[in-house]
């Protein structure tokens, strides 16, 4: 059992979300200084690691955001490891994430697990944010790929990446693509890849309700430039809520090109 303090530099933290000025500010503040309380069992023998915990690690934040890991464990030498990890995040104007980590291994450089995520948060001009989603993960030579073990589910409260939301209440499924990882990072940069299902939405611009759509989703990005990428509508259904009506409801295919909005 024990207790360690530390009070950092906030510079990096800020410029890491600097996209999103409130989650910069939320994340700089509570990273000036942390707290963090451990209770558990740790035992080096021959070269052998192990790790347990009695209670809780805690790491408080100052600014009242909270990280909390009930569950770590691991097991074996350096280059031969195993284990398990539950976590999660909370505060003030920081995202609210759920980790389970049943079993992840580590030979050599390289790492493989299973993980189930839920989270909710803001970003830019994601807002509202609702997502779960469970994946197989692996990393070899530093390249890291995600793939996903079922469809996750997405909900957005709105999409607004000027003055005014592009699209509200936001709502389906996220899908892997012809077996490709959902996402895929490495020195380079970073891609995103899947399939959009059963997603609706209000777009209040155009004063229409989007139902049934179905689409793929490609982007990509590294850290020096903004992402790009495509969003292809193959088919959906659209309702017009204007007063007068302009349309009737019908099935439409449509080609987005959504490379000018920055996320």
């Amino acid at each position: 059992a024990g207790d360690a303090h530390g009070d950092f530099e906030t510079g990096a933290v800020k410029a890491m979300f600097a996209r999103d000025p409130i989650l910069a500010d939320a994340a700089a503040a509570n990273s000036k200084h942390l707290d963090l309380s451990f209770d558990g069992h740790a035992e080096s023998d021959g070269g052998r690691l192990k790790l347990a915990l009695h209670a809780p690690l805690t790491v408080k934040g100052a600014a009242g955001g909270i990280l909390q890991i009930p569950l770590l464990s691991l097991e074996g030498t350096p280059q031969d490891l195993h284990g398990s990890l539950r976590a999660s995040l909370s505060g003030k104007d920081l995202p609210a994430i759920a980790l389970d980590m049943p079993q992840w291994t580590r030979s050599g450089a390289d790492w493989r697990g299973q993980a189930s995520l839920t989270a909710r948060l803001d970003y830019a001009m994601l807002r509202g944010v609702s997502a779960s989603a469970t994946a197989a993960f692996s990393s070899s030579g530093g390249d890291w790929r995600f793939h996903l073990t079922s469809c996750a589910d997405l909900k957005l409260a709105a999409l607004r990446p000027g003055a005014s939301n592009l699209a509200e209440s936001v709502s389906g499924s996220v899908c892997a693509a012809g077996g490709k990882p959902l996402f895929a990072w490495s020195a380079k940069g970073w891609h995103f890849a899947g399939e959009a299902r059963g997603v609706a939405a209000n777009l209040p611009l155009a004063t229409v309700r989007m139902e049934k759509a179905d689409g793929a989703l490609d982007f990509s990005g590294d850290a020096q430039s903004l992402p790009l990428g495509t969003v292809t509508l193959a088919t959906a259904q659209m309702t017009d809520r204007a007063a007068g009506p302009r349309f009737h409801p019908d099935r439409k295919s449509t080609r987005l090109n959504s490379s000018h909005i920055t996320i």
